[in-house]
């Protein structure tokens, strides 16, 4: 069964860009319908993690 999240186009998920100085970044955002986290506990959940491994 093939990933339906890979026929995706960037124009069809949400994205964010970021500017620094004379670069772009553009992040796609990719959610999972049946995730029971919420956003704020992901990014907590990553931020937790990047601590405990020294990753700042």
């Amino acid at each position: 069964m093939e990933n339906q999240n890979q026929n995706k186009t960037v124009s069809d998920v949400p994205t964010i860009m970021l500017r620094d100085r004379n670069t772009t970044y553009v992040i796609g955002l990719n959610f999972s319908r049946s995730s029971r986290e919420t956003y704020a506990d992901k990014a907590n959940r990553l931020i937790r993690n990047d601590v405990k491994a020294g990753n700042f």
